[in-house]
C-alpha cells in the first residue's frame, strides 16, 4: 500500500511539474461563466464579454428573431452554439 501512495505521489508530483493547466481549471471565451450576467433585450438573451455582446438564448416561442448590430453601445460580436436550439416555432432569422 505504502508504495502505491509513493507512486501516485511521484506521478502526481511529475504531472504538476509538467506546467499543464489542470483540466479542471482551463476556461474557454466561447463559454458563458456562472459570473456573466446574463441581460435581454427584446426577446434575445445576452451576456457582455470584452466590450461585446454574445447572444446565448431566445424566447423558444418567437416566431422571427431580429439580432441587432448594437445593444446598450456594444456591437454584437456572436451569436452561441446553442442561443437558438430547440426552437421548433422558429421562422425568420434577421442579421
Amino acid at each position: 500500500m505504502k508504495k502505491n501512495t509513493i507512486t501516485a505521489l511521484t506521478a502526481a508530483l511529475c504531472l504538476l511539474c509538467t506546467g499543464l493547466p489542470a483540466p479542471s481549471i482551463m476556461t474557454s471565451s466561447a463559454v458563458v461563466s456562472a459570473a456573466d450576467e446574463e441581460l435581454t433585450y427584446e426577446n434575445l438573451t445576452y451576456v457582455v464579454e470584452n466590450d461585446s455582446i454574445t447572444i446565448t438564448k431566445c424566447d423558444k416561442t418567437a416566431e422571427t428573431v431580429e439580432v441587432p448590430a448594437m445593444i446598450d453601445g456594444l456591437p454584437v460580436t456572436r451569436i452561441g452554439a446553442t442561443a437558438f436550439y430547440s426552437m421548433a416555432s422558429l421562422k425568420e432569422v434577421i442579421l
